[in-house]
């Protein structure tokens, strides 16, 4: 199968209401241009890399379900890491889209995979959500913006300063720590610790 895959826990309706957060100067929180508030029902969590890093992605992933209870959370991954997201009670949906194929490595000539592309692309504006954190990369960070979502929280310097509503300042690997703590800096700026 081509495309876009899924894979849907029950299914929850609830909502959560994002507080406000203020700019410290410390570079974890959150320098955007507005306000960090509204209702949040629908949030998409986007780790589009390596195995490892998707796992040091889980908690802050918990840390937004447990910010967020009541919301439909999907995650997005590439096909090889999607099945162990099935693995952990957090998403409520589980979608894949295999990156590699547009990259100059992969077969970024076949117009197929691009017709995936825009299926994917359409699948998440149809959702409508409210929040999209990308968790790591520029190509993360174009899905966030495509998604349509209204807050959308990533590195300012892992992306197009358009690309992210609430973007927070610097990029990973600036300063020196774990890659679980870069993934809760975005989780913090979503609220979530």
């Amino acid at each position: 199968r081509t495309g876009p895959s899924a894979t849907t826990r029950a299914s929850r309706r609830r909502s959560a209401v994002l507080p406000p957060v203020g700019g410290t100067g410390d570079p974890d929180t959150y320098h955007g241009n507005g306000p960090l508030t509204g209702e949040i029902k629908k949030i998409l969590l986007i780790r589009m890399d390596l195995l490892g890093d998707v796992i040091l992605t889980m908690p802050a992933v918990a840390a937004v379900r447990r910010r967020y209870p009541d919301a439909h959370i999907t995650m997005l991954a590439l096909p090889y890491t999607a099945p162990v997201l099935g693995l952990f009670p957090y998403a409520d949906r589980v979608l894949s889209f295999d990156l590699n194929k547009l990259r100059p490595s992969g077969d970024m000539l076949n117009l197929a995979h691009y017709r995936d592309l825009w299926s994917l692309v359409r699948l998440l504006r149809q959702e409508r959500y409210d929040l999209a954190i990308s968790f790591y990369g520029l190509y993360a960070g174009i899905l966030a913006f495509l998604s349509g979502a209204r807050l959308r929280i990533g590195y300012l310097g892992e992306g197009c300063p358009f690309l992210f509503s609430l973007p927070i300042a610097g990029r990973r690997y600036a300063k020196r720590q774990h890659e679980v703590e870069y993934n809760l800096a975005l989780a913090r700026a979503a609220g979530a610790l």
